[in-house]
């Protein structure tokens, strides 16, 4: 695809969960693809903290020559940092939320540096920057910066899925089963597509740390001292970052496993409201049956009697015999008989009429 100036503008635009780039793109040519903008609802949302909210993957990246110097780093949308201002974060303007530092993790580690200059740097170096920059970026969104005074993710997704438990156990109302089971399903994939980032992060920063190595061992080689020794390093950092998205892979995995055993169990509960169905409709059944041979016999018996106990001569201003009245009823009375019957009987009929049909013989040429 060609690195136009919309291409890159698109690439840098936050993707629905289930679309986007990887990460670990080497440049910003690899991987863009057209970009849905159907906000789809995530399951996310069921929790009061995160009704007006919507998770995204907005990729960042960063570029720098050789020569040591920063060239590009790619604009972020949204709130890193998670706290009980998270609403009023949402509604300030996109340049806001970025140089906030208490919703913006890029603009956290601008404010921080703009105040404390480089020195408390490791190391002098874009690289010690940058990497800073990538690991303070790659483990949000969190509540750590702010205290934990809002629900982290993890929270909020077991608090989803303890309601979806508790529909499990409601009364049976018609339909409620299948949205039920959308929710569920809905539930997995978002967990399906957390986890699988929370991976692609562990992935990039074992990559981090084997580069990592390969500058401190060309920085033994060549000598050179760290610009301040009580700061902390690019491995401290990268391993910091590590365990916190390992933790948060570790934690989605649990989710995602109790998310599917509970569509399991809800699976196995409806199974066997269905068999207790089916017992009482048997049940049910064995009633109707017993009341339909009662009627079998009862009802013609009704029938006839009032059929035939009918007295016409007696009936006033009635020009017509009683023989009339027996050739018309009577006729009609024999053709419904024999309407209903042949209908009722039909399948066999045709069955028999089948059977009785000749059957022609081919001979086949050899």
């Amino acid at each position: 695809m060609e690195a136009n100036y919309w291409n890159l503008v698109s690439s840098d635009m936050p993707w629905q969960l289930t679309e986007g780039l990887v990460m670990g793109m080497r440049g910003p040519t690899e991987g863009l693809q057209p970009i849905s903008r159907q906000i789809g609802q995530q399951t996310l949302c069921n929790h009061p903290f995160y009704r007006d909210c919507h998770m995204v993957r907005n990729i960042f990246r960063c570029f720098h020559r050789s020569d040591g110097i920063l060239l590009t780093l790619s604009p972020m949308a949204g709130v890193n940092f998670l706290d009980q201002k998270l609403a009023q974060h949402l509604s300030e303007p996109a340049n806001a939320i970025f140089d906030n530092e208490n919703a913006s993790a890029p603009g956290y580690v601008f404010s921080a540096f703009a105040d404390q200059g480089t020195g408390t740097w490791h190391r002098r170096t874009v690289e010690w920057f940058l990497t800073y920059l990538i690991t303070e970026i790659g483990v949000t969104p969190h509540a750590h910066r702010q205290g934990f005074n809002a629900p982290d993710l993890n929270l909020a997704y077991q608090a989803v899925i303890n309601d979806l438990k508790r529909r499990r156990y409601a009364p049976w109302r018609k339909d409620e089963t299948v949205k039920l089971v959308r929710d569920y399903l809905a539930c997995v994939d978002e967990l399906t597509t957390v986890k699988s980032i929370c991976q692609q992060q562990v992935n990039l920063f074992k990559g981090m740390q084997q580069d990592i190595r390969k500058f401190e061992q060309e920085d033994n080689r060549a000598r050179r001292t760290p610009d301040y020794p009580q700061g902390e390093s690019m491995h401290e950092r990268v391993k910091w970052a590590l365990t916190m998205v390992k933790t948060r892979h570790d934690t989605f995995e649990r989710l995602l496993m109790e998310a599917k055993q509970s569509m399991e169990a809800l699976f196995q509960l409806r199974s066997i409201e269905q068999n207790e169905l089916a017992i009482v409709s048997d049940s049910q059944n064995k009633a109707v049956l017993i009341f339909t041979g009662v009627t079998i016999v009862f009802l013609p018996l009704s029938f006839f009697t009032s059929y035939y106990g009918m007295n016409l001569s007696t009936i006033v201003d009635t020009p017509r015999t009683e023989g009339y009245f027996w050739r018309v009823c009577g006729s009609s009375a024999l053709f419904i008989v024999l309407v209903v019957t042949m209908g009722a009987s039909r399948h066999w009929l045709k069955q028999l009429w089948k059977s009785r049909r000749p059957v022609k013989h081919h001979h086949n040429m050899v």
